[in-house]
């Protein structure tokens, strides 16, 4: 790809089909470290709760049906991101205006990962 490509967009699908398929993987990382702590009497923290009601307002546009309640430990969590992890595969939407949604999905599912979500 050249300077004058990258400069008229022509990078921009790449950029959102990258941050997806990160969306994906970091999406399946999730759900494990939730699958493994289910079942323990593990809450959300501050932090957490923040972190998922982000999750419901964004989960809220894609399957406006689906909440987690803010007190859910592991086991709401998992079907909120198995929700996700479903719309995101079978409907995936690789449209410019996604790439914001997938970056912020990404940081959210990182903060998640590095722990403090969960007491």
């Amino acid at each position: 790809m050249t300077a004058n490509e990258i400069r008229n967009g022509k990078a921009l699908p790449i950029a959102v089909s990258a941050e997806y398929s990160k969306c994906i993987q970091m999406l399946a990382l999730a759900i494990d470290y939730c699958t493994e702590n289910k079942g323990s009497e593990a809450a959300l923290t501050e932090i957490g709760q923040a972190g998922f009601a982000r999750f419901n307002a964004i989960l809220a546009k894609e399957q406006p049906l689906q909440r987690m309640p803010q007190n859910g430990g592991f086991d709401a969590a998992e079907r909120v991101l198995l929700t996700f992890w479903a719309c995101m595969l079978f409907y995936p939407k690789l449209t410019l205006d996604r790439f914001a949604v997938y970056a912020e999905m990404n940081v959210l599912l990182k903060d998640m990962l590095a722990g403090g979500w969960f007491a």
